[in-house]
């Protein structure tokens, strides 16, 4: 009995869909991209990146490296989420710090991703940020 109260919890954990990974998933238009406060948009031959539900991702082409499909998983570090991009040979693979804002403006949801060395500014694609 005991063994299946501890079932019954694990399964109702990994169920439970984090906000954070969920507000992710999805097509972004790339609004900017930064590598150490230079701009450098002009590298990539694209401005789309879609996080899908199956945590591969497809990241924008650039003119160096035609490798456009990867991975993502998404970490919880000090109450802070950090995804972490897998693929070989893009100049945007790496790990980056999540942070959402809502535009009101526009009334977009915005995201960026921010690492050590580059930041990128992204809309979410055909959404509001009431979605």
């Amino acid at each position: 009995m005991k063994t299946l109260r501890y079932l019954i919890l694990a399964l109702t954990v990994l169920s439970c869909s984090n906000p954070e990974i969920e507000k992710l998933k999805g097509s972004w238009t790339i609004d900017s991209i930064e590598e150490k406060e230079h701009d450098i948009m002009f590298q990539f031959t694209s401005n789309l990146i879609t996080f899908k539900n199956n945590n591969d991702c497809v990241l924008p082409q650039s003119k160096e490296n035609n490798n456009t499909k990867g991975k993502w998983i998404v970490n919880k570090e000090n109450e802070k989420y950090y995804i972490e991009i897998e693929i070989d040979g893009n100049k945007l693979a790496g790990k980056y710090k999540i942070d959402f804002k809502n535009d009101t403006e526009k009334q977009l949801l915005k995201l960026s991703l921010l690492s050590d060395d580059k930041k990128i500014v992204c809309s979410k694609l055909i959404s509001n940020f009431n979605d």
